[in-house]
């Protein structure tokens, strides 16, 4: 892809003076990666699938986001940008992303699209963390920035992006046109501008206010997926007893 040798120029002068800000992007990836292959477990998704999610995120939004954030950020100013364009921007391209998984016949329901969007999710976070990081370091405070993003809230992007892969699978299952499935970009796209716009009023990285608003979006959004998960895992499960006989396996 064109955009991964401009993505890697781009925020390698960007964390040229801050080479700590990798290793430490790369933490959120302890956490986000075991959650969503638990999720992808009855129904794996093929690597392949997932690298092509990762890479999506990781280059092609990352660098439509920078290109209109920043030229936002110099029209509107850095609060209009972070609260009103950034949301807009970085959800489409998120959502594209997981639109390229439907038109690849990678997603057959409601936990293939989450899964996919998580996984794109993840590779947006990681490159913006490494230029957040940088940032931070900058201001003095690169703990302040590495113990929010990557310790406190690493499945912001996930949790987020989580909507458009919902309303994406769902309208896979059902078989409705994707245009359907806008209602779960406008919720993602709500919910981003939501929590951007709490650390914008609050002014500081660890703000109570934030973290709590974070915490409210993403517990329903947890017990949801870890509901549907076990029903998923119930269903396999009783599937099972009809399976030997078609597929000529022994039964145990």
């Amino acid at each position: 892809m064109l955009s991964a040798p401009l993505v890697v120029l781009l925020v390698g002068l960007q964390v040229a003076s801050t080479p700590e800000a990798i290793p430490m992007s790369l933490v959120p990836l302890l956490i986000v990666v075991p959650a969503l292959l638990w999720l992808d477990r009855v129904h794996p998704q093929p690597w392949a699938a997932r690298i092509h999610a990762v890479l999506w995120g990781a280059t092609i939004t990352v660098l439509v986001a920078a290109l209109v954030n920043t030229a936002a950020e110099g029209v509107f100013g850095e609060s209009v940008s972070a609260v009103v364009v950034a949301p807009f921007v970085e959800e489409a391209m998120k959502g594209l992303g997981v639109l390229l998984a439907v038109r690849r016949r990678e997603v057959e329901g409601a936990m293939d699209g989450i899964v996919i969007a998580g996984w794109v999710a993840l590779g947006f976070a990681v490159v913006e963390d490494m230029v957040f990081f940088s940032i931070g370091a900058e201001e003095g405070e690169l703990l302040q920035s590495f113990v929010l993003r990557s310790l406190i809230t690493p499945f912001a992007h996930p949790m987020v992006t989580f909507w458009t892969g919902l309303a994406l699978g769902i309208a896979v299952y059902r078989r409705r046109p994707l245009a359907w499935a806008l209602w779960g970009y406008a919720i993602a796209v709500a919910t981003h501008a939501l929590l951007n716009g709490a650390w914008e009023v609050a002014g500081v990285r660890l703000s109570p206010v934030g973290i709590a608003l974070y915490l409210a979006l993403l517990i329903p959004v947890a017990i949801w997926v870890i509901s549907a998960r076990r029903k998923q895992a119930d269903q396999f499960i009783a599937a099972i007893p009809a399976l030997p006989q078609p597929y000529a396996i022994p039964p145990q």
